[in-house]
């Protein structure tokens, strides 16, 4: 099954993903009320022959029940997206949010991503130039719904961050958002937001 890259219609998008991120987690909150979806585009990673009424089906899943291989296939297309983008982009920063984890969890100090907090989150930062190995830990450590890995574009010291990071911080990297990505389908793929400034990186 071959997979590609085809653009959303973006009411159906937005209408989705914020009714999901506005009730779970810290930055979809801030997304959905600073209106950042309105700066850019959706795009889903499905199979080349989905028809138009499958593609918005984002809630269900059986694309890929007998070939897993495909599943890996559409999070390796992330993952070297993630990875294209942090070294491009001198002032590139990936973030995942935890959720689910309290940041007194002991568990946390056993890996070797560091972990941050925000607003009492869990979140793992990377930053530019990370390897795609680092970029797949990463992707390992968070949340698995809603699973909402970002990009942004922002001109911060991530060895100044201790645990909490500055609440200057968090709006430098909120304002510069560029990338939003989300899993779709039951888990077995991903739509994904990109800032209208931003195209190049999906053409």
């Amino acid at each position: 099954m071959k997979l590609t890259i085809k653009k959303l219609e973006k009411e159906k998008a937005k209408t989705h993903i914020e009714g999901v991120i506005n009730d779970w987690t810290y930055f979809g909150k801030k997304i959905v009320a600073e209106n950042v979806f309105e700066q850019g585009e959706f795009y889903a990673i499905v199979p080349d022959d989905i028809t138009e009424e499958r593609k918005y089906q984002f809630k269900h899943g059986g694309f890929f029940i007998s070939e897993s291989d495909v599943i890996h296939s559409s999070k390796d297309i992330s993952i070297n997206f993630v990875s294209y983008y942090l070294k491009a982009n001198n002032n590139g920063l990936l973030l995942i949010e935890d959720f689910l984890s309290s940041p007194s969890d002991g568990w946390l100090r056993k890996h070797d991503v560091k972990y941050h907090i925000a607003n009492d989150t869990v979140v793992y930062l990377l930053g530019a130039g990370n390897s795609k190995e680092k970029v797949e830990e990463c992707y390992g450590l968070g949340s698995e719904y809603p699973f909402m890995p970002f990009l942004s574009n922002c001109d911060i010291e991530l060895s100044s961050i201790n645990k909490n990071i500055p609440e200057e911080y968090l709006k430098a990297i909120l304002n510069g958002i560029e990338v939003v990505f989300y899993e779709i389908y039951d888990g077995e793929s991903f739509m994904f937001w990109v800032k209208n400034s931003c195209v190049q990186y999906v053409e």
